[in-house]
């Protein structure tokens, strides 16, 4: 089993709508505009729906709201709709995702916070189109819900690993398959044809120095994760304990203080997000 094998199972567990990747193409089109786009987005007119809820979200921290699909567009350009469209999917993929209730809720919970945090981190790093960020957090670990779909008896095995002998995530994955939910994600996104920068951060947020271009998103990603991991199951946060090497908190330039700044906001924000982000039943994290 590789990682390929099970993205081509996922393929019929999380469909992706059409509209999706017909809006990757135009984004890729240089000659391409809104008015195409809008085009496109009138065929869906609920997922239309969906994207001017979170552009009116804490994502976007927009003062007006914005009442239609052609101000959103025009905020956010052509590379901003793209993470619209492909948070709302990632949005479905979560809530719809047919895994154990209490994975679910962990795997979500932290990667909405991941999200939240991982754009507010982006400030601090001078990262130019913040939600960028949001979207790559957010998506980072979908390659759990991948295995945990493909594998459910394989990933109960792994997490008695975690669990019993107190080995990382990663290390139990690879004793068990051989890859590990980084590879999966990544594979994902790169079918999906998604942007480099989104598919390196899910190849690399556990080792962000061995990403070659995208080393930036990758560390703020990590950083966001290790907090996110502690904080969605209310263990006491100490910055000084976090598992976060010193070459991820180089890459960042981003310093203990500073992160502790921008937690605090970040946790009022994701309370916002989880009222646009449709938490799955049971999950109130």
């Amino acid at each position: 089993m590789k990682p390929e094998d099970l993205i081509k199972q996922i393929k019929s567990l999380v469909p992706v709508p059409d509209i999706a990747f017909k809006l990757n193409e135009l984004v890729d089109n240089d000659v391409a505009g809104v008015n195409d786009a809008l085009r496109v987005l009138a065929t869906d007119p609920v997922l239309s729906a969906k994207l001017l809820r979170i552009a009116n979200s804490p994502i976007y921290g927009n003062r007006a709201k914005v009442d239609t699909l052609e101000r959103a567009v025009m905020l956010v350009g052509m590379n901003g709709l793209r993470e619209l469209v492909w948070t709302a999917v990632a949005m479905e993929s979560f809530v719809n995702s047919n895994i154990p209730s209490a994975a679910h809720k962990l795997i979500w919970s932290e990667s909405l916070y991941t999200a939240m945090l991982a754009k507010n981190l982006a400030a601090k790093c001078r990262v130019m189109n913040k939600s960028r960020l949001f979207l790559a957090g957010l998506l980072h670990d979908v390659g759990r819900l991948v295995m945990y779909q493909c594998m459910p008896n394989e990933m109960s095995i792994v997490m008695s690993y975690v669990d019993d002998e107190k080995m990382s995530l990663v290390d139990a994955e690879s004793l068990e398959f051989g890859f590990t939910h980084a590879e999966v994600g990544g594979e994902l996104l790169k079918n999906w044809n998604l942007p480099a920068s989104l598919v390196d951060t899910a190849f690399y947020h556990h080792e962000p120095s061995r990403c070659s271009l995208h080393k930036m998103e990758s560390a703020v990603v990590n950083i966001a994760a290790n907090i996110a991991a502690l904080k969605m199951l209310n263990i006491p946060l100490d910055i000084n304990e976090l598992n976060i090497s010193a070459k991820t908190w180089e890459i960042t330039g981003l310093s203990k203080k500073s992160v502790e700044s921008v937690i605090e906001i970040s946790e009022d924000q994701y309370q916002d997000a989880k009222q646009v982000f449709f938490i799955p039943t049971g999950i109130a994290a």
